[in-house]
């Protein structure tokens, strides 16, 4: 008799913990839907400035919804197409929540110091595609880190690295600008008129300096040191 009672006790504890989780599911999906909606509604808005942005704010959405759906499709599509949408922004216009200094060393064929120069401007993806691009600097970087720092009041999530763009130039060139980008592979879907709809590579720039224009002869080699900001 003991037997049975904690056999119909245990059947009921399965059942009630069946509908617990038949009920979390169904909020879970009630809720990606919600959030789907959402971020679909903010898609279709103008983006006016940094602070005023639909695309941005739909973007930041799907991002955090692939952080627990990383393998969504749908999900990956539309992050792709606001990642264009939204495009980058000038720092200076984010309020201080990103800071990006960037440096260019060039030295002569002799190792003799040329220029230091620093950027004179830069604009940025305000996305965590952005900040995995920067954790996947460490793989090929001739020194990197990665650490929190504090500016005034602010903590801020700090990337440093160094590369070297060329140990010895092939021929005299002006540099002006330096682009960090990435290629996602069949990123966007393609359709041409009278061929069927085709996935597309997506290259997205992510930070963009700009320096006062110098001269790089042949033999010089030039290294650049990033450093990126954001604010926690």
């Amino acid at each position: 008799m003991k037997f049975v009672i904690i056999l119909i006790i245990s059947i009921m504890v399965i059942g009630i913990s069946s509908n617990a989780n038949s009920e979390s599911i169904k909020e879970t999906e009630y809720l990606d839907h919600d959030l789907m909606e959402k971020a679909s509604n903010l898609a279709e808005l103008e983006c006016e400035s940094y602070n005023d942005c639909g695309p941005l704010d739909a973007l930041q959405i799907y991002e955090k919804m692939l952080m627990i759906n990383s393998d969504n499709e749908e999900l990956l599509l539309q992050r792709n197409l606001m990642l264009m949408e939204v495009g980058n922004f000038d720092v200076r216009e984010t309020n201080g929540d990103y800071i990006v200094n960037v440096q260019q060393i060039v030295r002569d064929r002799n190792g003799s110091l040329v220029s230091v120069i620093e950027n004179a401007g830069a604009d940025i993806s305000p996305s965590l595609f952005m900040e995995k691009h920067l954790d996947e600097k460490e793989e090929n970087a001739e020194y990197y880190k990665k650490e929190i720092v504090k500016i005034g009041d602010d903590e801020y999530v700090k990337w440093r690295y160094e590369i070297q763009m060329s140990s010895s130039e092939e021929y005299r060139k002006f540099n002006g600008k330096t682009i960090s980008w990435q290629i996602i592979p069949n990123a966007i879907m393609k359709t041409t008129p009278g061929h069927a709809a085709e996935l597309v590579d997506l290259r997205i720039n992510l930070i963009t300096a700009l320096f006062p224009a110098i001269n790089v002869d042949i033999g010089d080699s030039t290294w650049k040191i990033t450093e990126v900001f954001k604010k926690i």
